[in-house]
């Protein structure tokens, strides 16, 4: 489950790089591990 979970997070951390700047790529990344 954690893999599949961390995939996830892969991907959505790599979206959030495209469509944000760095501080919101930062925060975006920092709410998905808050998924945890």
């Amino acid at each position: 489950m954690q893999t599949i979970k961390n995939t996830n997070l892969m991907s959505e951390s790599l979206i959030c790089s495209f469509f944000s700047n760095v501080n919101e790529t930062h925060n975006c990344i920092r709410t998905q591990y808050s998924d945890f």
